[in-house]
């Protein structure tokens, strides 16, 4: 199932990127079925993370407020779920590498087979130098191929 995001074509930025459930990709990729898949990754994890942190905050305010709560808690709790996945990210090294782990992921698996190898190693890079991580290249393959299912190949 797919879920509902808000799909633009843009040169403001360079490949790719999403925010809540926005994705914006650069024109000159429009074609490439794993960039939309990489972001469409990120914007599962977002409808995911905020879902699970809404329900699990409103139960605290529910359990110690009870039913009879102002709506601006709810909306308050909904805004703070729903911005929690960009600003962990931001924030975390660890989810940060997490999540990028499974959209490079989903990302490779859109691509041939006999190509794998090649963007393995490549996001492989891209992970170690263009997110502040603090992992080595070794680290950003080995989860790569062990989000892929653990053989070169990803079956």
């Amino acid at each position: 199932m797919r879920l509902p995001r808000w799909l633009t074509y843009t040169a403001i930025i360079k490949g790719g990127d999403s925010k809540l459930f926005r994705i914006r990709i650069n024109p000159k990729y429009k074609e490439d079925k794993g960039l939309l898949a990489h972001e469409e990754e990120h914007v599962r994890q977002w409808y995911i993370f905020t879902l699970v942190s809404f329900v699990l905050s409103m139960g605290g305010l529910i359990t110690y407020g009870g039913f009879d709560i102002h709506y601006s808690w709810w909306l308050m709790v909904l805004t703070y779920s729903s911005l929690g996945y960009n600003m962990l990210s931001m924030v975390s090294k660890k989810f940060r590498f997490f999540i990028e782990t499974k959209c490079y992921a989903a990302q490779i698996k859109k691509y041939s087979l006999k190509h794998r190898e090649y963007y393995i190693k490549a996001f492989a890079k891209f992970l170690t130098e263009n997110y502040d991580l603090g992992i080595t290249n070794e680290v950003a393959t080995a989860a790569l191929r062990k989000e892929l299912g653990g053989s070169p190949f990803g079956y």
